[in-house]
């Protein structure tokens, strides 16, 4: 079971799978998508 860390009303799940899809989802390919498809729309929080 992956380690559960309670904040409240979030739960933050630290699993490999978890962990994969957060670096996919702020990468470079991703934010240069973002950019250029929605330039007015979404900003990316990340570098």
């Amino acid at each position: 079971m992956p380690e559960v860390l309670d904040y409240g009303h979030c739960l933050l799940f630290h699993s490999e799978p978890i962990q994969k899809l957060a670096e996919a989802m702020t990468s470079p390919e991703v934010k240069e998508f973002l950019e250029e498809n929605y330039p007015e729309s979404a900003i990316p929080a990340f570098e």
